[in-house]
């Protein structure tokens, strides 16, 4: 593959929604990718130096998919972007978990901790965090304010039973912070 179709592959990455997105041409160009960039690593973290975060959210989420523990410090550098979205922030956390990095568990936590964040992040937080079987990331004490200006009740008591299934079973054990 040379560097001009790799770039079509990640331009179509980046269609979502609009006319011009095609799911099944998405898919493909995932694929293609995944497996193009378990022997070409390098072109594919280049994508994180882009400023197009559709991209980048995609290529983060491929990155962790591989497998391959190289990509784990410029996975961690994108953590330091003003403004990212919370679909990039969740693909940065996941694959560092999936990559064996402890830094995306503390990352999800602390957007599940976040106040200011939005309601549907903490929430996909807790829930990609208990996708990837990481219970016991809360101290069964650990306090965790799930109030916030998207909070309604509703959204409070689902993430706070997110949380509860995320708590260590014994008092004190579990990750803190």
């Amino acid at each position: 593959m040379n560097k001009e179709n790799l770039s079509d592959l990640i331009n179509e990455l980046g269609k979502h929604g609009g006319n011009q997105y095609n799911p099944i041409k998405h898919m493909l160009a995932r694929r293609k990718l995944i497996n193009y960039g378990r022997k070409n690593i390098n072109d594919l973290l280049s994508v994180l130096d882009c400023s197009d975060q559709e991209s980048m959210t995609d290529v983060i989420e491929i990155l962790g998919k591989i497998g391959n523990k190289e990509a784990i410090p410029r996975i961690k550098k994108c953590i330091g972007i003003q403004a990212l979205w919370g679909k990039t922030i969740l693909n940065i956390g996941i694959a560092l978990i999936r990559l064996g990095d402890d830094e995306g568990i503390a990352y999800l936590k602390e957007q599940i901790k976040d106040t200011s964040a939005h309601r549907d992040l903490r929430i996909d937080a807790a829930n990609a965090l208990i996708k990837l079987k990481k219970k016991g990331v809360f101290g069964r004490d650990e306090h965790v304010d799930a109030t916030g200006a998207s909070m309604t009740d509703a959204w409070l008591n689902k993430l706070l039973k997110l949380v509860d299934s995320l708590r260590s079973e014994s008092s004190g054990a579990g990750s803190s912070g």
